[in-house]
């Protein structure tokens, strides 16, 4: 008898035990900063649809409104990715419970196994037994914790079920947030090209976006001379020699070969005229990845609205010898950064004077750009 009644304190010790554990407050903090951020960048979004509704209706330039739809499309981006972090929480806490779910109800049906033993005893009959009064408080006191324990495990078990059904309600909600999210970026992104592809096709269209291209390829030429003297000073002072540049050995940038423009001289959409690309721009598809062509260090990163380029990334390779990747949905590098050939350095998008998802790629040796083709084997020319 002395055996079962530790046996049974014990078991109780460790249901209540566990269910501590089930419910200590704050488990769900982090989804609650986490539904802060999503009303903080709901707000934000609202807001920036004012300005583009004021921007439209106030006949502002089409770069202007550009702009908006850009910085418009990263705070999506900002809740695709909050809500999927959300998700991965929500998976976790899942597990987690089905995992004391589980044990909670091998506890239920130890317990019920030991009660279906004991139905052959009468609670009275243990009574009844009892040898002194004191003898009988005790036996008294050891079926009240039998029957608390027992009613316990129930509601610990029921409580772990409606945890679950609750957590995988909220996990489906999520799930369908991200998917309305997802679509609602494909829409704008599909707009804001639009704008600037429909912009493109007149005279006074293509000139504004030829000549905002123009600025601000000369503003990066001046940061990319102005961050390699910095470095030659910085280097004399500590004694330090810079990587010298070597020529060639470039690799994709890209998993695409598809190049939509080439380098060079090139004719304006509608045949309005001509411009000078002073790159090439690859086809591929929104929020692929975009690898550094060659090690070196990362110099500058920009956008993704303060110029055509939208966001940018320039790598220095060693003196006079860089490489540009424009046009990016986001950065994964910050500046000062070492990178290796073939690491990821962002992802493909359409920010900046973008009329869909491509990358615009520059190569610079000996202080200026060359056509990237003639590194690149294997490229498929598409439309020129």
């Amino acid at each position: 008898m002395t055996r079962r009644i530790v046996s049974t304190l014990f078991a109780l010790l460790l249901a209540v035990s566990m269910t501590v554990t089930l419910l200590t407050p704050g488990a769900y903090a982090a989804t609650a900063e986490q539904q802060q951020q999503l009303d903080e960048i709901e707000s934000k979004k609202a807001d920036l649809q004012a300005q583009i509704d004021a921007a439209e209706s106030s006949k502002a330039t089409v770069l202007e409104q550009k702009r908006l739809m850009d910085e418009q499309n990263t705070v999506i981006r900002e809740q695709i990715s909050t809500v999927q972090s959300q998700i991965e929480d929500s998976n976790q806490r899942i597990a987690e419970t089905q995992v004391k779910e589980e044990a909670q109800y091998q506890l239920f049906c130890k317990q019920a196994r030991e009660e279906e033993e004991r139905g052959t005893i009468s609670y009275w009959e243990v009574l009844f037994k009892a040898t002194s009064f004191s003898d009988l408080l005790s036996r008294l006191d050891f079926i009240n914790e039998v029957m608390s324990y027992d009613k316990q495990v129930m509601e610990d078990l029921k409580a772990l079920q409606s945890q679950l059904a609750q957590e995988k309600a909220d996990l489906e909600s999520q799930e369908t947030t991200l998917s309305d999210a997802q679509t609602e970026l494909q829409t704008k992104i599909a707009d804001a090209a639009a704008l600037v592809a429909q912009y493109e096709e007149t005279e006074a269209g293509a000139q504004a976006l030829y000549d905002a291209e123009t600025a601000q390829a000369a503003e990066i030429q001046s940061q990319i001379e102005a961050a390699e003297e910095a470095a030659r000073q910085q280097a004399a002072q500590s004694g330090t020699t810079l990587p010298q540049a070597t020529s060639g050995g470039y690799i994709w940038p890209t998993d695409t070969r598809l190049v939509t423009s080439p380098f060079g001289a090139r004719s304006s959409p509608g045949g309005i005229g001509s411009t000078y690309h002073l790159g090439v721009d690859i086809g591929a598809s929104y929020g692929s990845p975009i690898y550094a062509t060659k090690s070196g260090t990362v110099i500058l990163i920009g956008g993704p609205w303060g110029g055509g380029y939208g966001n940018y990334v320039v790598l220095d390779h060693g003196s006079g010898n860089n490489t540009l990747y424009a046009h990016m949905s986001s950065v994964a590098v910050s500046e000062g950064q070492t990178v290796s050939q073939g690491q990821v350095i962002g992802y493909v998008g359409s920010t900046g004077n973008s009329t869909g998802p491509h990358l615009h790629y520059e190569i610079w040796e000996n202080g200026g750009r060359i056509d990237p083709l003639t590194y690149l084997p294997g490229y498929i020319p598409y439309d020129w």
